[in-house]
């Protein structure tokens, strides 16, 4: 699929970022009685965020650096239902009904029958 446009306001993954820096994390760690793995937080923070783990995460060949688009359904209407064929027995008592109520003149009545019936 051809891109569309040129997305400007994305932030760069970060490089050489630990994450276990975070004020809010380190205060975490202690807080639920893990201030003894500190350090080891430290270290691993530092590698996850590194240049060298980023080319390492790049070099998987499960790795995408964008991700793919979804497939988009398209939904199609249903063809409307063929005209039900009309009882042309029921469709004459109509008639006949509307003829005795006197909305169809006797002629009306006449084209009408000769039409069903032909």
């Amino acid at each position: 699929m051809p891109d569309t446009h040129v997305v400007t306001n994305q932030v760069p993954p970060p490089e050489n970022y630990n994450p276990a820096t975070s004020p809010v994390l380190t205060e975490a760690l202690i807080r639920e009685g893990g201030e003894w793995g500190l350090d080891e937080v430290t270290e691993l923070g530092a590698l996850s965020g590194s240049r060298q783990a980023q080319r390492w995460g790049a070099q998987d060949p499960g790795y995408q650096q964008e991700p793919e688009p979804q497939q988009q359904v398209v939904y199609q209407q249903a063809p409307p239902a063929p005209a039900a064929e009309e009882d042309p027995i029921a469709k004459l008592k109509e008639l006949a009904a509307l003829r005795d109520q006197g909305i169809l003149t006797d002629q009306e009545f006449a084209d009408q029958k000769a039409k069903l019936l032909a």
